[in-house]
């Protein structure tokens, strides 16, 4: 069986500051997350897939259609580059869990506007960060990028 995958950018696999997006074409379902993987935002999808520890997206597919476990078939991945500052690099999230919260809370508000009918089945809380101006603007570029990504596949 012949197994394909097309990055535009190999700068997807460096470390760096990540927000990123799955689409599962079969359920469908979007999940939004954040990562400072070693080895970028392709070695936190890799994790996603696996099926070993690590692998939330296939929990929360799992929870949101109430199967035991599942097969998770096509899916489609994006990732927006965080700037490359000391508040989204550093190893505690946070920075990058407010700029999560807000782009998940926003695709889903655009979702309901556009009436998209797609679970967002990732879950993150919003912390005191959500509020300054840099988690705003970055989350308002990310939200953008990630929900025009998006609605191509779930339109």
């Amino acid at each position: 069986m012949l197994l394909t995958a097309s990055i535009n950018m190999g700068e997807i696999g460096h470390r760096s500051p990540y927000i990123y997006g799955i689409v599962a074409l079969e359920f469908p379902a979007l999940y939004i997350g954040q990562t400072l993987s070693a080895i970028g935002a392709l070695g936190r999808l890799a994790q996603h897939l696996s099926s070993e520890n690590g692998n939330t997206l296939r929990k929360r597919i799992a929870d949101a259609y109430n199967y035991a476990e599942i097969e998770l078939g096509p899916i489609e991945f994006a990732a927006f580059k965080l700037p490359d500052r000391t508040e989204f690099s550093n190893r505690v999230p946070d920075y990058r869990e407010a700029v999560e919260a807000l782009v998940q809370y926003s695709i889903l508000d655009k979702m309901i506007r556009n009436d998209l009918a797609c679970p967002v089945i990732s879950r993150v809380a919003f912390n005191p960060l959500t509020s300054q101006h840099l988690v705003k603007i970055q989350a308002g570029y990310a939200t953008e990028e990630l929900f025009g990504w998006a609605c191509s596949f779930l339109i």
